[in-house]
């Protein structure tokens, strides 16, 4: 992955991990930014309080003034090939969502701005909703929830034309301790199983309760 050592403004995808404003999005999505926000479902501007990337991993976390907010379950099990999964977000500024397969697992290096080597998960995208063509860019950050709503990953990047994405190794919630810290007691309480027949409304009640929740990167 090749970073423009310029920043711009941008977007991405967060999602929250904790009852108390705790979120989680790609390290390239907020570094090097001047301020952070969400765009509010009012498509207002709304800074987040800090953010801090990982060294060490296309990784970053945010804390956000937000207050009983649901969130999702993080796993450190590696998802298996064959598995699927569902990728949630603003893929090209817009709501959508992305059903994957995975396919095995590789080595990921990203130069420019940074440069770092870190594992990854493979995917093939199999479906999005609704359908677009071309980049996934701004899904960067997001979710990828396995059928039992449990967070196995986050996406970091993807090869459209080969029809793949790659999602951070979930041991990154260990590392960061992020599976031990849960503060505020209000996870998504999942009714039935996530699935290709209804993934799509199960992203868009995540994005209309703000437990997904778009970047914004103000460069300057």
């Amino acid at each position: 992955v090749e970073l423009k050592k310029e920043i711009y403004n941008s977007v991405g995808t967060a999602f929250a991990v904790d009852g108390v404003g705790t979120y989680v999005t790609a390290r390239h999505v907020v570094d090097g930014c001047k301020g952070v926000y969400f765009i509010n479902t009012a498509q207002r501007l709304e800074k987040v309080a800090s953010f801090k990337s990982q060294s060490n991993r296309d990784f970053a976390v945010i804390k956000a003034h937000r207050a009983k907010v649901r969130y999702l379950p993080l796993v450190t099990g590696r998802p298996q090939r064959g598995d699927e999964g569902y990728m949630m977000g603003y893929p090209q500024g817009k709501p959508a969502d992305v059903r994957a397969t995975v396919i095995g697992r590789t080595q990921m290096r990203s130069s420019g701005r940074y440069r770092m080597r870190e594992p990854v998960v493979a995917w093939v995208e199999r479906e999005r909703r609704p359908g677009s063509a071309g980049s996934l860019g701004g899904i960067s950050g997001g979710p990828v929830i396995n059928s039992e709503g449990n967070v196995v990953g986050t996406v970091v990047a993807g090869a459209p034309r080969r029809g793949r994405i790659y999602t951070t190794d979930p041991r990154v919630f260990a590392e960061t301790r992020l599976t031990k810290n849960i503060r505020g007691e209000f996870p998504v309480h999942f009714k039935e199983s996530v699935s290709r027949k209804n993934y799509a409304r199960w992203g868009k009640h995540l994005r209309e309760t703000n437990t997904i929740s778009q970047v914004y990167c103000k460069a300057k």
